[in-house]
């Protein structure tokens, strides 16, 4: 395995499709135990919801969101934060959080260790009955790295 690796995360996050029938459509750049690394596109609201096994690190690369953060029960919301491009929030486990789109958000998320696919528990389940939750660029016939 090589001991580096380059991505051009600008040129990466230009690819992601206008639509698709999932919340986001993801790239992932890395995907090792102790951290994965990807870029996400957000295409609709991502309801609450937490990790329980993995730190979230968000940098905002384009467009711009509002994050609501709960406090333990879930459900009472003690900060929001509007983000626009150049900004970070990082989520420790089992920090409820909720994204809001304003404008196409698209970011770079690092998880630490790797955030397993199930790791995702939402608050209000029926909000996310029936939704995809996500597509992969390879998925979709794109070649994103």
């Amino acid at each position: 395995m090589a001991k580096h690796l380059f991505n051009n995360v600008k040129e990466i996050a230009g690819k992601f499709p206008g639509s698709t029938d999932s919340l986001f459509v993801d790239c992932y750049l890395t995907d090792l135990p102790d951290c994965s690394s990807r870029v996400f596109k957000l295409y609709d609201n991502l309801p609450a919801h937490y990790h329980k096994s993995c730190d979230e690190i968000l940098y905002l690369l384009q467009g711009k969101a509002k994050f609501h953060i709960f406090d333990d029960d879930g459900v009472t919301e003690v900060e929001s934060q509007i983000m626009e491009p150049g900004l970070m929030v990082t989520f420790f486990r089992n920090t409820t959080h909720q994204v809001e789109i304003i404008e196409s958000p698209v970011f770079l998320s690092c998880d630490t260790p790797r955030r397993q696919p199930d790791d995702v528990h939402f608050i209000h389940k029926e909000e996310t009955e029936g939704v995809k939750f996500v597509n992969h660029m390879d998925k979709l016939g794109k070649f994103c790295c």
